[in-house]
């Protein structure tokens, strides 16, 4: 039996986030919690604020907020 977990975040958030590893296609791997968060264009072990900008039941993925 399969249990439904609601993701910590939704679309439109905005969180500062550590980059902690890279993808296979080079993009950047966070996470929320144990909740995986992808990002392109961003390196490992640099902090970015992130907009949420789809979220899945498994993943999600983001934006570097540009300032």
């Amino acid at each position: 039996m399969t249990e439904t977990v609601k993701p910590p975040i939704k679309e439109g958030d905005v969180l500062s986030l550590t980059c902690i590893s890279k993808g296979k296609k080079g993009d950047g791997i966070f996470k929320v919690d144990k909740f995986v968060v992808i990002v392109p264009d961003t390196e490992i072990d640099e902090t970015y604020e992130v907009e949420i900008t789809k979220v899945f039941s498994t993943v999600a993925f983001g934006a570097v907020v540009q300032e």
